[in-house]
């Protein structure tokens, strides 16, 4: 799909390839770097650009944004803004979106099912906490589930060394998708792939200690927070202190008993 549009007195082509702008000079359409950004390559859906002449915006369509140009406010570069849209609301036929403008900063989104209203204003300011809601843990056969104050650093036993977290973010606009990425310290210092699931559980995990640390974005906006809990896994019977001592005294005891025995012999 492809569109002409016109913007502030220039012409405009866009397809897949980017925004053309048409130069007269030369008779020919010239790649535009700046509203090329309009409909990236990799979010591309079609090349359908509105141009919203009373408020000197031109709107582009993506996969997860609808993407708007308005004129910059401290120099001559129009700057590029984004919405973020939930991948599972419907969308228009391709090629056939619809942008209206109501009032203020609200704006009439038309789909092949309906109506959306978006209040630029609210997308743009506001901002998000997340936070881990529970967390469980239980033993090597997830047979027992215990509650945990996430308000206390834990210890946990070896044999309670499975954990389940699990986190949100107070978001309630329905055109908003919210993803997670967390990262066990202790682990790993890499964080996880974008999800939206939102709970992560580790199985039997080696003694040690931990911090583990969640992170969230509303559409295309980072939570300002990041959310954190730090615990320990103790080490098996068999590796605990006690018993490493227990070991030694009984080899240094064989080792003395043996000498002993040896020099007896001898004798």
């Amino acid at each position: 799909h492809s569109s002409i549009v016109k913007y502030r007195d220039n012409i405009y082509y866009s397809y897949n390839k980017g925004v053309f702008k048409y130069d007269p000079s030369n008779n020919r359409f010239i790649k535009d770097t700046l509203l090329s950004k309009l409909l990236k390559k990799e979010e591309y859906t079609s090349g359908k650009l509105i141009s919203d002449v009373s408020n000197n915006i031109l709107w582009g369509v993506t996969k997860k944004d609808l993407n708007y140009l308005t004129p910059g406010k401290l120099s001559n570069v129009p700057k590029i803004n984004k919405v973020p849209f939930s991948k599972a609301l419907p969308r228009g036929l391709t090629g056939y979106e619809n942008i209206s403008h109501l009032r203020n900063q609200e704006y009439l989104i038309g789909t092949s099912t309906g109506y959306i209203v978006v209040d630029l204003e609210k997308v743009q300011n506001k901002l998000y906490n997340i936070e881990i809601n529970t967390i469980t843990n239980g033993n090597l056969d997830h047979d027992i589930l215990n509650s945990i104050d996430k308000t206390v650093s834990g210890e946990f036993k070896n044999k309670q060394s499975t954990l389940q977290f699990n986190y949100s973010v107070a978001e309630f606009d329905k055109y908003l998708d919210t993803e997670y990425q967390y990262q066990l310290e202790g682990i790993s210092s890499q964080w996880t792939n974008w999800s939206s699931r939102p709970y992560a559980l580790f199985e039997n995990l080696p003694h040690g200690n931990y911090t583990f640390n969640v992170r969230a974005r509303v559409g295309n906006i980072m939570s300002k927070n990041t959310a954190s809990y730090s615990f320990s896994v103790a080490r098996p019977w068999y590796f605990s202190n006690t018993m490493i001592t227990l070991v030694h005294h009984v080899y240094i005891s064989r080792s003395i008993y043996g000498n002993s025995s040896r020099i007896t012999k001898l004798s």
